[in-house]
């Protein structure tokens, strides 16, 4: 009988050992799983950040395109303002010029040198 309380304490033991090793490989499996997560997620987190970098740098480049633009396009503006007033004024002065002209000659033909003038032009 004594035999039997050894053997059966030895295969208890040897048991023991058995379910403590496979403790150890289950704890040492989900420390590996945790750690397989912690790098993925701050591979995930590494990728996010440079996905914000690049976007923030399109939406910057895209702004300064806007800006340039808006500033083309008032200068084009300012351009076409100045030239519509050239123009409006160089009219006038044709205007001004033919008007003249014909004023002098109505004149003329109210003093009977219209023929004096028509042979001067």
């Amino acid at each position: 009988m004594f035999v039997l309380v050894i053997v059966d304490i030895w295969m208890k033991r040897k048991k023991d050992k058995q379910i403590h090793r496979q403790k150890e490989i289950v704890h040492k499996k989900e420390k590996e799983l945790a750690n397989a997560e912690l790098e993925k997620s701050r591979l995930k987190e590494k990728e996010f950040r440079q996905s914000i970098l690049y976007k923030s740098k399109q939406l910057s480049t895209h702004a300064l395109h806007m800006m340039q633009k808006n500033t083309m396009l008032h200068e084009m503006q300012t351009d076409m303002k100045t030239l519509s007033k050239k123009q409006a004024s160089m009219i006038n002065q044709i205007l001004n010029v033919s008007t003249n002209k014909l004023i002098k000659a109505f004149a003329h033909i109210k003093t009977g040198m219209f023929l004096n003038y028509i042979l001067k032009m």
